[in-house]
């Protein structure tokens, strides 16, 4: 059974059972951890305990928790604009989760592997990867980062000169985020909006999305690092 809550069942393998119910706890507690430290500008520290969380899974020899711990790794990672890292992580994450059936993870290593191509090549195939990254995303039935999603599908339309297209991309990201709430990358979707605008002489507007993105940055307590690239 399938279900949408990150550490709910997965495929009847997304926990563990019996005495390690406590270690994978662990995990989940350190993963965590590292995003908070993400959040509040301290990427070392999120890097030190991102690798912690791996080698805990490792140690638990546990490929769910594996999977996990990878996956927001290579999030982590692109956070930092580490292409390198993002693509060793998502490649591991998803050819773990191909041979175990994993099917949660498959749509998101596949849309993080399609950013890391954005960054390489301004071919379509990197389009096509995040599509069909999100199709099974959403096959899933998790809304988990879909605003996130989509925004890394507006800067990939947007390297490959598709400005009309990024702008109706990133109304999709606005239009979730204000749905459901999910808000912790929507400083991002400002700024991008902001440099759309800009590309199309819309000044004034373009303006007005960048000092949201700075006053979002701001509330969020987010540092330097986490700005734009």
């Amino acid at each position: 059974e399938q279900r949408g809550a990150i550490g709910e069942p997965v495929d009847g393998d997304a926990v563990v059972d019996g005495a390690d119910d406590e270690a994978f706890a662990g995990l989940v507690d350190v993963d965590g951890r590292h995003r908070v430290a993400e959040l509040l500008g301290d990427p070392l520290q999120a890097r030190r305990e991102s690798e912690q969380a791996i080698a805990l899974a490792k140690s638990l020899k546990h490929p769910f928790s594996i999977a996990l711990a990878l996956s927001f790794a290579a999030w982590l990672n692109h956070f930092l604009h580490d292409v390198e890292q993002t693509r060793l992580h998502a490649e591991t994450a998803l050819a773990l989760s191909l041979d175990q059936g994993f099917q949660f993870w498959v749509g998101w290593e596949e849309i993080m592997l399609g950013w890391v191509h954005s960054q390489q090549s301004h071919d379509e195939k990197a389009i096509h990867m995040m599509r069909q990254g999100l199709e099974k995303w959403g096959a899933t039935g998790s809304n988990l980062g879909v605003a996130y999603f989509l925004t890394l599908l507006t800067d990939a339309y947007q390297r490959h000169g598709q400005i009309d297209r990024a702008l109706e991309v990133l109304s999709e990201a606005h239009a979730f985020s204000n749905r459901t709430e999910e808000r912790w990358w929507q400083a991002e979707q400002y700024r991008l909006q902001g440099e759309l605008l800009l590309q199309g002489a819309n000044n004034t507007e373009a303006e007005k999305c960048f000092c949201r993105d700075l006053t979002l940055r701001v509330a969020n307590r987010r540092g330097p690092w986490s700005c734009a690239w």
